[in-house]
């Protein structure tokens, strides 16, 4: 073997090495990052169940979702001994009690509901979240989908389902 053939090797041995090796601490820095950002935001989100734990009349939390729109929330969706609450509670520096609002299951349609009614509209489409929320002071359901290039954030009124407000926009 001549000496030209083995310096070209262990070069490329050298730069497969030095390759993996900034690819394995590219992967554990970016990792490490996204579980930090991750905490932070299930600290924040737990910080406000328990505040709806607190103010509503829920006694176990179900599931929670987060909305985000003319004011930003935590909506908690949670039971009592025999009854189901969607509770808002604001993300804002200073809370008190009376910014906590709730509403009764049974008062408006559910996310199951909800989501039945559009499919029989959009059948193609993709559902991307569906979140309780508040606007303009109405207890509403936001949905978010895909349909061929298009992005539509629509909301219904939580007590009817009906359609509430509708924009949509190109996805390109």
């Amino acid at each position: 073997m001549s000496l030209k053939k083995i310096f070209s090797n262990k070069i490329v041995v050298i730069l497969f090495s030095v390759f993996a090796l900034m690819m394995i601490i590219g992967v554990l820095v970016s990792s490490y990052f996204y579980y930090e950002i991750q905490g932070t935001h299930n600290d924040e989100q737990q910080t406000y169940i328990n505040i709806a734990l607190d103010y509503s009349p829920i006694e176990t939390v179900e599931k929670d979702y987060a909305y985000n729109g003319e004011e930003d929330y935590t909506v908690v969706q949670g039971i009592d001994e025999d009854e189901r609450y969607y509770t808002f509670v604001p993300k804002k520096e200073e809370l008190n009690e009376d910014d906590v609002e709730w509403i009764l299951e049974d008062e408006g349609i559910t996310e199951e509901e909800l989501i039945s009614e559009w499919r029989k509209d959009c059948s193609n489409c993709k559902l991307l979240n569906v979140t309780p929320g508040i606007m303009n002071d109405q207890f509403i359901w936001e949905l978010i989908y895909e349909n061929e290039n298009r992005m539509y954030f629509r909301t219904f009124l939580f007590e009817t389902g009906e359609l509430y407000d509708s924009i949509s926009f190109n996805k390109n």
